[in-house]
């Protein structure tokens, strides 16, 4: 979406505040409106979203406010400044001190520009240097208040275009990851230089069929992720786990609803990340795995393919302290082993050949 100049991707819509301002959210309103409510307020979140513009002035000014929300608090968050793939040297700290922050951002000089150009051709870069990304908090609920110098929309190359729609909770958000640029989606979005559509959704990714239906009816994106489970398989209000066939159930709505309406795009149906669960050796946590790896089986379609969730995170040292959502090391272990499964399944594609609904990671 472009808006006062700038692409604000991950952005589906804008939406007045009390304030006078306007929120950005990563769902329309007729999609975010049907589900449920944690994920109507997790809609609003910035997690994935980039301000992307070309600087036609030596220096910009952005300004921005962190909107306050019942469980928002003003405190220190970090926003990310790329030239491309190159990062400022540091991430802008937003302090918590005020709820306005001004991003001050000025041109590369000539010199150091030209070899950032010359990088960006030599290692065929996803993101010409030309283009600003600002890379928002994850966690937070943020307007547009200002900008002051001169800019313009990307162009045609500054941008990957291939396109991945990552689906999931909390984990796939980012949680527990310091800056956005360190969650597995953005590392594994780097590694194979495509675009990056982040649908994290902390808490409430609850496998809500209006969610299926408006990710099977987009057409932005090249192959989707769906981490299926973590969410799912704990009632909150009975504070309890939630029967497996309960769980089956949602499977078998959800994952053909986007396989059938999108029948050429690959579609990885990732079963629940290496947790806690494991280390008490829990049967239920093997038992909800088992029930995607059954789902993607009854399909029987070759661009449906199941990705167990302990090989992309095969050491428990990968958890944090709660020891369900990745560390950092988490996250990058998990953008690696993806990395390499989407690699091994499209070398796959490649040969014309689908050796198994199901990828091992080794």
């Amino acid at each position: 979406m472009i808006r006062h100049q700038m692409k604000w991707h991950n952005v589906a819509e804008f939406l007045p505040d009390v304030s006078g301002l306007t929120v950005c959210s990563r769902v329309p309103s007729t999609i975010r409106d049907q589900l449920n409510p944690l994920a109507q307020t997790m809609a609003l979140r910035t997690a994935g979203v980039e301000l992307r513009f070309r600087m036609q002035s030596d220096e910009v000014k952005l300004t921005l406010k962190l909107m306050k929300d019942e469980d928002i608090q003003l405190e220190a968050r970090m926003i990310e400044v790329y030239y491309g793939c190159i990062s400022e040297q540091e991430p802008y700290v937003w302090d918590g001190t005020s709820d306005e922050v001004v991003l001050t951002i000025r041109k590369p000089e000539e010199a150091f520009f030209s070899q950032m150009r010359a990088i960006a051709d030599l290692e065929n870069a996803a993101f010409r240097p030309e283009l600003v990304r600002v890379l928002l908090p994850m966690g937070a609920k943020v307007a547009f208040v200002q900008i002051e110098g001169e800019l313009s929309p990307p162009e045609p190359g500054d941008e990957p275009a291939e396109r991945w729609l990552a689906y999931g909770s909390s984990i796939t958000y980012g949680a527990s990851a310091t800056l956005q640029s360190s969650t597995y989606v953005n590392r594994t979005a780097a590694a194979l230089k495509v675009d990056a559509i982040n649908l994290g959704f902390p808490g409430s990714a609850l496998l809500d069929e209006a969610m299926a239906m408006y990710i099977a009816s987009r057409q932005d994106w090249n192959f989707a992720t769906l981490e299926l489970g973590i969410n799912v398989i704990w009632d909150m209000e009975k504070q309890a786990f939630v029967p497996v066939e309960t769980f089956k159930q949602k499977l078998d709505v959800f994952i053909p609803l986007i396989a059938k309406m999108q029948p050429n795009k690959p579609i990885y149906c990732i079963d629940i990340f290496s947790t806690r669960g494991d280390i008490e050796g829990s049967t239920l946590t093997s038992d909800y795995r088992e029930a995607v790896r059954a789902t993607v089986a009854e399909l029987n379609l070759p661009h449906v393919i199941h990705l167990d969730g302990r090989a992309l995170l095969p050491e428990l040292s990968g958890l944090s302290r709660d020891l369900i959502h990745p560390s950092a090391l988490g996250m990058a272990l998990i953008a690696e082993r993806l990395t390499a499964a989407i690699i091994a399944d499209r070398a796959v594609r490649d040969g014309l050949v689908y050796a198994s609904q199901s990828v091992v990671v080794t």
